[in-house]
């Protein structure tokens, strides 16, 4: 079932969900993506044990299901199917038309963050290479982490990545959110979650990091 929120602006929302399509909705895009990612040194396999670690970490004993909003072409699901029953949801075909060709168990399903409904909880939910900065407006950013929230089981964790720097030059910068720890996990607290920004040496940029948000 898909919603919209009532009484937002998707203006900017619907702009940056556009710069997105440009960026990576197209086939070509989809098709070049992962050797693209290998070429940039992306190491999903260190990256996915770490998900689970921290997962088992902060997350609830269950640690049973595991939805990936973005999840691209399923690199990251390809390794962490083997731990969890998953689910991947991206709102592009291109991608998951990649991502069936590598995945067993997942269910892939196409969809927007903004306003998904799967009728179903998660103990985990991961949102990963800053997707959730395309939200485009602290409104939209609100919503998604209110509906991330009702997706998750009691006890259980969002995980996610921004943006940390703007790319001078590129386009669609003015249509993301950029990291903004204070705020970001004000946010966060307002929902329901306790949050807190996570450092990292295992991604791409060793100046990152996560942020970890437990439903209680």
């Amino acid at each position: 079932m898909v919603y919209k929120p009532k009484n937002i602006n998707f203006k900017k929302a619907e702009a940056a969900a556009e710069a997105a399509k440009k960026s990576y909705g197209t086939k070509k895009v989809a098709d070049s993506y992962d050797p693209w990612t290998i070429e940039d040194n992306k190491d999903y396999e260190l990256e996915s044990k770490k998900i689970i670690e921290i997962a088992k970490k902060y997350g609830n004993h269950n640690n049973k299901t595991l939805l990936d909003i973005g999840c691209g072409t399923g690199t990251h699901l390809s390794y962490l199917e083997k731990h969890y029953d998953c689910t991947g949801l991206d709102p592009f075909e291109s991608m998951l038309r990649v991502a069936r060709k590598k995945l067993k168990k997942t269910k892939l399903i196409k969809g927007d963050m903004r306003y998904f409904n799967l009728k179903k909880k998660f103990d985990v939910i991961i949102s990963l290479y800053s997707v959730i900065s395309y939200s485009g407006t602290y409104s939209v950013f609100k919503k998604v982490l209110k509906n991330i929230y009702n997706h998750l089981n009691e006890g259980g964790i969002l995980i996610i990545d921004p943006f940390f720097q703007k790319e001078p030059g590129k386009k669609g910068d003015k249509y993301w959110l950029y990291n903004e720890p204070k705020k970001w996990i004000k946010i966060m607290s307002d929902i329901g979650f306790e949050a807190k920004f996570y450092k990292t040496k295992f991604l791409d940029n060793p100046k990152k990091g996560l942020y970890i948000a437990i439903k209680r």
